[in-house]
This record gives structure tokens, C-alpha cells and sequence, in this order.
């Protein structure tokens, strides 16, 4: 799958999924509700930029700012 073509919310409900992650349990680790990650993922809603989630999210983030094996 070549998810640098889709949309932003798209490449999150893949990474997401591809974590196993449930809506709520990232949610929970964003601190948001899991309306909010579903509003983001169909596209619904523009995410503002939250705080770096590096230490927050069981994803690893190369330097060049995409997902990585973590």
C-alpha cells in the first residue's frame, strides 16, 4: 500500500490498524476522544497539530518524519 498518497486521516487509520490499535485506545494515548480519531480518519475534520507523540505512540518515526518499525 502506498500510503504517502493518501490523505492524512487515511495514513492514520492505517498505521493505526496496522498497530492493532483500536479507535479508543489511540484516542486514549492522544487524549482525545475516539469521535474526534474517527472524525480525523474519514477525513471529517482537519487534526490540528498536537504535541509530539513520539513517547506517547508505540510507532516509531524515522527522521525523516514517517512510520518506522517500532
Amino acid at each position: 500500500m502506498d500510503s504517502d498518497r493518501l490523505p492524512v486521516g487515511r495514513r492514520v487509520a492505517y498505521w493505526r490498524g496496522r498497530r492493532r490499535m483500536s479507535q479508543q485506545v489511540f484516542a486514549d494515548r492522544l487524549g482525545k476522544s475516539k469521535n474526534w480519531v474517527d472524525k480525523v480518519e474519514r477525513v471529517e475534520l482537519v487534526a490540528r497539530p498536537l504535541p509530539p507523540a513520539r513517547n506517547r505512540l508505540p510507532i516509531a518515526v524515522s527522521p525523516a518524519g514517517r512510520p518506522g518499525r517500532g
